[in-house]
């Protein structure tokens, strides 16, 4: 589903750039950024249109419904190739200036004047405008704290008017109703980006037990162990179930592991329901059937007490989240994998319902040694 890396290669041979960079969803362009890297993204995201950038900006500046500041800086660090401040100039023109306000109120003070004057307030400060507005930022890191000099210094330099205003904006609105106002609209920029809300998200990622097994007509199929190949026409189901998955898990669109673990979920979810024998065509249909039992597993963990054994404790740690996962020192056939003394780090996707077996071999034996306790 992602595939960053052929998408770019094919992005930067093409004779005109920009005119394929622009057929793109803005989030499919947004991964191959994170896949590739902010910094070495930065002729991507000049190539890119304002609208695929402001989206951008929505999909990496938060973690759920809070700000993620560290994310925030990282873009406004940004230089183009030649050391100039047009990206800087390109992302000032479509970042929300509420949370360009919010971050700013952390760490800038602000004294202002009816009359300039030549005197700072304190050490530190520094004006603008010839002593009407004094300015003091305060920040540890001296990258940061460049980063929020040069977007006060470019954002006065482009409009005084704008710049007025987004220093005034902590007067009048509270830090927690300003993030609030943001995420809000946030949300409303996104779903129009094709990114389904949660009540819809939630719909989508609704698991369904498969009432009867009957002799398989789905068009799509599961032998050999082999997952699923997918058709073309498949991809923008497969596309909004992540999507709902993201936002259902409430997981941050920028961790690009976190996304790329999901889209292996949900193939494995629909791996399970074909070998299950659902006769389902509908993508969503086998995806909920699969996750049914998979959530099914998630829920005997959750009911279980927590064990002295260290690997049992693992095995139920990363079924009891969410999605549910396992871990990678586990092999298909139930056996384990260790990297000398330790076991393999990591987790992955259930892909297959032999490891359904495996993962409920490794709980009934840890019911039958520690009993339950956890409500589900």
């Amino acid at each position: 589903m992602i595939k960053s890396k052929d998408l770019i290669t094919t992005i930067y041979s093409a004779e005109a750039p920009e005119v394929v960079v622009k057929s793109l969803p803005a989030q499919t362009l947004y991964y191959c950024i994170k896949d590739q890297g902010l910094e070495s993204s930065v002729e991507l995201i000049m190539l890119a249109t304002l609208e695929q950038t402001r989206t951008f900006l929505d999909l990496d500046l938060w973690n759920k419904d809070k700000v993620s500041e560290e994310n925030f800086f990282s873009w406004l660090l940004l230089d183009d190739d030649e050391g100039g401040l047009s990206i800087l100039q390109k992302i000032l023109k479509v970042i929300d200036l509420k949370v360009l306000s919010l971050i700013l109120s952390a760490y800038v003070t602000v004294e202002t004047n009816e009359e300039p004057t030549d005197a700072p307030p304190a050490p530190g400060f520094y004006t603008p405008d010839q002593g009407h507005t004094w300015i003091l930022i305060s920040h540890e890191d001296p990258d940061k704290f460049f980063a929020l000099g040069r977007i006060l210094a470019l954002l006065f330099e482009t409009s005084p008017e704008v710049f007025y205003q987004v220093l005034s904006i902590p007067t009048v609105s509270t830090p927690s109703a300003l993030e609030e106002d943001s995420y809000q609209d946030k949300l409303k920029r996104l779903a129009a980006e094709g990114i389904p809300d949660l009540e819809f998200a939630s719909e989508v990622i609704s698991p369904k037990k498969i009432d009867k097994f009957k002799e398989p007509k789905s068009e799509l199929k599961a032998s050999a162990g082999l997952l699923v190949n997918f058709k073309d026409d498949d991809r923008e189901e497969l596309a909004l179930i992540l999507n709902a998955l993201v936002v259902h898990f409430n997981l941050p669109f920028y961790e690009i592991e976190q996304i790329k673990i999901g889209e292996e979920f949900i193939v494995g979810c629909i791996n399970i329901a074909l070998e299950k024998a659902s006769s389902s065509n509908s993508i969503r249909e086998l995806f909920q059937e699969g996750l049914y039992y998979v959530l099914e597993l998630r829920r005997k963990a959750l009911k279980l007490k927590d064990p002295d054994d260290s690997i049992m404790i693992a095995i139920l740690d990363e079924l009891r989240k969410l999605p549910p996962l396992m871990p990678c020192f586990i092999r298909k056939d139930g056996t384990i994998i260790k990297e000398g003394e330790n076991l393999v780090t990591g987790s992955k996707a259930i892909q297959h319902s032999s490891e359904l077996v495996v993962l409920e071999n490794f709980l009934g034996a840890t019911s039958s040694t520690w009993g339950s306790g956890r409500k589900a």
